[in-house]
């Protein structure tokens, strides 16, 4: 039965209702909208309670677009319900909001964004939250669901907050803002917790230490960093804090011009007296497949990537160099080469290709290979976001396997990818250019 099912998929004979795979933490995607969701938790204000941060990142790319006057607009609708261990609902939101852009070319961009956060205050506990995202004048929808536990933090002992990872920090404004944090200190997420690159390349992060109860006037934070496939740690420090108030609003900085691309986690204990273990917290984060960091860390692997998007012999200058810096000047003369717009201070294709490398390695990681090794990586990388998913996680009759449909630009193309051994890898079944197929919607 698996074989004839194989078979009819081949045939491109078989049409299967498109179905949903919700995982924690990441954003998944039906029609074209792309959503990413993060969240904190801090002590609230309010006694026996907690503070749930959900933030969330809202990409131009996928809206249906209307121009008015000078002006291109899309409408949204933005949905978060918290449900509690029992399944009661205990919080909800909904916002309408709209997206003006000021070109055409904008409501196509994969990189623009606004971001913005929504706040519970809730008991402790366990909780499960869903959000949803969906074009008011389109079909387009995206769907996060993941599962939280709020701790309690009103201790006798020193505290800690959830990691809140940074894309900007100012001092307040005049004006109250939805990422103020006490008083002078204003906190834009970064929600992906994506980092490392030539202008982003320090590690920015938000945490609080609650004092307690208890007559401690200081504690030791320590922190570490370490590869989270590989476990080595690769940074250490430890500072004091002193706890002169009940809440000690730490503002952090690290450097990450030695850390190669990849998983990676942070751990931060708060120690007491005699290094008393008290308190941690461990989130983790991601440092960007940068080319540009790639060709000096690994040029194997970035020439490898570059196949991926080139004819064999545009990349025989990086292959044939000998030195660094020769392969450096190599790499950097292809990407002037294939420049879209020369003579601007950005090359738009090579900002692009970066994004599918990284999107790739989150998504489709499978059997301990990177994402833009596999199947669906690759086609990621060459042909961008598909127009259309089917997902089809399981049935009686056929194993797991999503179909891509690409008919926005160029001639329509489908491609299949199944998994035939039920390990997460799905493999591409011919054709394998996604040509000469009908479509099956």
């Amino acid at each position: 039965m698996l074989a004839a099912g194989l078979a009819l998929l081949l045939a491109g004979g078989c049409s299967m209702p498109a179905q949903e795979t919700i995982a924690p933490e990441v954003s998944q995607k039906s029609g074209n909208l792309v959503m990413d969701i993060d969240h904190s938790t801090f002590r609230s204000v309010h006694p026996d309670s907690v503070r749930l941060e959900i933030y969330y990142k809202i990409y131009n790319f996928g809206f249906e677009y209307e121009k008015i006057d000078d002006s291109w607009v899309a409408d949204y609708r933005l949905e978060i319900e918290v449900e509690n261990e029992d399944k009661d609902l205990v919080g909800q939101v909904k916002r309408e909001r709209s997206i003006r852009v000021n070109s055409e070319r904008k409501t196509r961009s994969l990189i623009d964004f606004r971001t913005s956060l929504v706040s519970f205050t809730l008991a402790p506990g366990h909780y499960r939250i869903s959000c949803r995202l969906t074009d008011r004048n389109g079909d387009g929808s995206s769907r996060t669901r993941f599962t939280t536990e709020l701790r309690d933090y009103d201790y006798k002992a020193p505290r800690l907050s959830n990691v809140l990872f940074a894309h900007a920090a100012t001092g307040q404004g005049e004006d109250p803002n939805l990422f103020d944090k006490g008083s002078n200190l204003r906190v834009v997420p970064s929600v992906s917790r994506d980092y490392g690159s030539d202008t982003d390349d320090r590690l920015l992060y938000y945490l609080e230490i609650y004092e307690g109860e208890d007559d401690w006037d200081k504690v030791v934070v320590e922190t570490r960093i370490r590869h989270d496939k590989l476990g080595d740690m690769v940074y250490r420090d430890t500072l004091t804090a002193e706890l002169d108030e009940p809440v000690i609003r730490q503002l952090r900085e690290i450097s990450l011009a030695q850390f190669k691309p990849g998983p990676y986690a942070i751990e931060v204990k708060l120690l007491g007296r005699r290094d008393k273990h008290l308190d941690d917290t461990r989130s983790e984060f991601f440092v960007r497949w940068e080319e540009g960091t790639l060709i000096q860390h690994d040029p194997k692997s970035a020439i490898q990537q570059l196949e991926l998007i080139s004819s064999g012999d545009e990349l025989d200058a990086i292959k044939a160099a000998e030195t660094p810096e020769a392969r450096q000047e190599a790499y950097d003369e292809y990407w002037r080469q294939n420049d879209p717009t020369p003579g601007t201070k950005e090359n738009e294709w090579q900002r692009e290709f970066n994004r599918r490398i990284n999107v790739a390695n989150r998504r489709f990681e499978a059997m301990r290979r990177e994402g833009w090794r596999t199947d669906r990586g690759r086609i990621y990388i060459q042909r961008g976001e598909p127009d259309q998913i089917d997902d089809v996680p399981m049935s009686p009759s056929y194993p797991p396997y999503q179909i891509w449909h690409y008919y926005q630009e160029g001639p329509y193309r489908r491609f299949t990818f199944v998994d035939e051994n039920f390990d997460g890898d799905y493999r591409l079944i011919y054709p394998y250019d996604g040509l000469g197929v009908r479509p099956s919607f």
